[in-house]
């Protein structure tokens, strides 16, 4: 009963406490106290403006409602909040200090302000709003009076706005609804409408505050991706695909994206986020293997883009710059069942009679569809075609009958991918092209070198043999594909292009001369955006495969491994630019899923890499715990120069050997940017 009194009692002091009435001359005293807090930085001390309670965990405060409230009148009437606008808001906190204070000096040397008044108060409230407290009633109300000026520092002008001094909750809720910048993005932009882009966006949306540049490197224009900046407003005009009608000719398409577009951290792309059930990450962590195929969630496809002459329907997605024309050809099957032109059908008889190719068999079991595209290019096609250096983007896409809308990217990725299922099922044989199984990852090296052993092969890390070029290849095709890699919490991640239907691409370049350091780099630097700095791995030489394209023509493959200095700041600009990132680990084996979504020189895929690296000496080292410590060596910092490359220190016995990538002191890189 004792212990409910003394509780009473608390309770019934708290009350008193809080609910305290000043009288006004105990406000006037308060006032002066504020005056010297605020002027001078003495605090107040020994009032009775709160109750104080102390427990295990924390310490509480709470303050008397009556000087809380005479605290911010005072306030209120002394200070002013100020607004930094445009240019203005992303000035350092010291220039905005320097903004506010040339309204000090003014009324200083005007003499409206006493030489002895202390300057005022200033403090940052965030981004682009500050606090400035003056003792002088005088001062604030010419501020507020004022509105909003334009001030010339350094020669620039910036506009500020001047606004009742705000409690915490007020400005919480300004920040909330203050406007803010809404961005849309459209990849892909076609020369013609180069100078029609702007106009289209700014009478569709609104209008736009900042445009970006629409070239990646000033000295190597490319239009590429371009960027707008539009007000808030525009966000519920903004549109997923803006078409623009050109006279006499038909529609272009284009692929909107903006601030409102779903992201997926996961993987790197739009249309999806990473708490989605079609999360090709998520989705491959909670697949189950022997679930019905089909039932496994993909994501949704991005919606068409590209031009779509008059009097034709555009498809739903997928991305196609030139559309095939309408009218069909004759086709006959031959005895497989495959569909032939002309006399194509004998000419890939006669190819597939010839045995199987490393990576690019079309024969039992998968690539059907890819063959039939095959079968529909002309016979013109040759060699010189390939070293012209056709991106996916020029090559387009062409609608087989039954299957519109479907790229011919999707139908080589399906394809590949039903041939791999086919494999992983009967994994037990003994592929055709190389004599030796492909172990899916999870069986681990042991599992290949039992069965090398028995085979009567080498260990695990030998490369394979290496075809020569003969006479009859002076002119193959020789391809160069950088790949460049970057170290992150969720392992090494390898960089490629995001292509419009959610796949990637590796950038790549021809090779006709030698690769010498110097060649590479200016080569990656061409393929590249400029904000990267790179460093070549010299443990892992450059990699050699002779492989064959979609119409069995022989092609030289040379992949070199770089390093990428990644900081945050060049994740985020390389997202602006439509470029991702997919795990190492899935070049580990060439049955591992997603292969064929990423793509190079537009019929290969990287199940072209993992077939070459699952022979290669270099997968010891790539795929090695120690591979990681490689990556985390520190940079050195060169000498710059034109070229911007670093180059490592050489030891005194080191000896120059421009026609390959090496290194004389074990696990160590050479820089370059």
């Amino acid at each position: 009963m004792e212990e409910g009194q003394g509780q009473d009692d608390r309770n019934e002091q708290y009350e008193e406490e809080m609910t305290k009435i000043y009288t006004e001359e105990e406000k006037e005293q308060i006032n002066s106290l504020l005056e010297l807090c605020f002027r001078d930085g003495i605090m107040p001390a020994g009032l009775d403006v709160g109750v104080a309670e102390v427990t295990d965990e924390i310490a509480r405060f709470d303050l008397n409602e009556e000087f809380s409230n005479q605290n911010v009148e005072w306030l209120i009437k002394h200070a002013v909040t100020v607004q930094f606008l445009n240019d203005a808001a992303v000035l350092s906190n010291s220039l905005k200090k320097k903004l506010v204070r040339i309204y000090e000096n003014a009324w200083y040397d005007s003499g409206l302000l006493d030489e002895g008044i202390t300057r005022g108060r200033y403090q940052s409230e965030g981004k682009n709003l500050c606090s400035f407290v003056s003792s002088q009633t005088s001062v604030i109300e010419w501020m507020l009076h004022k509105e909003s000026d334009v001030i010339v520092l350094e020669g620039k002008e910036y506009r500020v706005a001047f606004l009742p001094w705000m409690t915490f909750l007020e400005m919480r809720e300004f920040k909330d609804t203050t406007p803010k910048i809404f961005w849309v993005r459209c990849p892909r932009v076609p020369l013609q409408l180069m100078s029609t882009l702007q106009n289209a966006i700014e009478k569709t949306f609104g209008a736009a505050v900042k445009n970006y540049p629409t070239e990646q490197d000033d000295e190597e224009p490319e239009l590429g991706s371009v960027r707008f900046d539009l007000k808030i407003q525009a966000k519920e005009r903004v549109r997923p695909r803006l078409v623009v009608g050109i006279p006499n000719q038909g529609d272009y398409y284009f692929k909107v994206l903006s601030a409102s577009t779903p992201w997926c951290e996961q993987c790197k792309t739009f249309y999806h986020k990473e708490t989605d059930e079609c999360c090709p990450v998520k989705a491959e962590a909670e697949f189950d293997p022997f679930a019905p195929e089909g039932e496994k969630p993909t994501p949704p496809k991005p919606p068409f883009s590209g031009f779509v002459p008059l009097g034709e329907t555009p498809p739903v997605a997928g991305f196609r710059r030139f559309p095939r024309r309408g009218e069909k050809k004759n086709r006959w099957r031959n005895q497989s069942g495959r569909e032939e032109r002309g006399n194509q059908g004998q000419r890939f008889k006669d190819n597939n009679s010839e045995g199987s190719t490393s990576g690019n068999r079309k024969g039992n079991g998968g690539g059907g569809h890819r063959l039939r595209r095959i079968k529909e290019k002309s016979k013109t096609t040759t060699s010189r075609d390939l070293r012209k250096g056709k991106s996916y983007e020029e090559e387009g896409t062409e609608e087989e009958d039954g299957m519109e809308g479907t790229s011919l990217m999707e139908e080589q990725a399906a394809g590949v991918l039903a041939k791999g299922r086919i494999q992983g099922q009967k994994r037990g044989e003994v592929s055709s092209s190389q004599g030796k199984r492909w172990i899916p990852v999870g069986q681990g090296d042991r599992a290949y070198n039992d069965l090398h052993r028995d085979q009567g092969g080498g260990m695990m890390g030998m490369a394979g043999v290496i075809p020569t070029l003969g006479q009859e290849d002076a002119n193959i095709p020789k391809i160069f594909v950088p790949i460049i890699l970057a170290n992150s919490t969720h392992g090494i991640l390898v960089m490629a292009n995001l292509l419009a239907n959610g796949a990637m691409e590796l950038p790549t370049a021809y090779a006709e001369e030698a690769l010498t350091e110097s060649v590479i780099m200016s080569k990656v630097k061409k393929l590249v955006p400029a904000c990267l700095s790179l460093r070549l791995i010299s443990t892992l030489r450059v990699g050699v495969d002779t492989t064959q394209d979609c119409l069995g023509n022989r092609v030289r493959m040379y992949y070199v491994f770089l390093d990428d200095r990644m900081t945050n700041t060049i994740k985020k600009h390389l997202e602006t630019l439509d470029k991702g990132w997919f795990p190492l680990s899935i070049l580990s084996s060439p049955l591992n899923d997603g292969l064929d979504s990423i793509l190079f020189k537009g019929y290969f895929s990287a199940r072209t890499i993992a077939k070459w690296l699952f022979h290669s000496a270099h997968r010891k080292v790539l795929f090695s715990e120690s591979f990681v410590d490689t990556l985390l060596l520190p940079w050195e910092e060169g000498t710059g120069g034109s070229e911007g490359i670093r180059r490592r220190k050489k030891g005194e016995t080191d000896i120059e050997d421009e026609s390959r990538i090496h290194d004389t002191h074990g696990p160590g890189v050479a820089n370059a940017s």
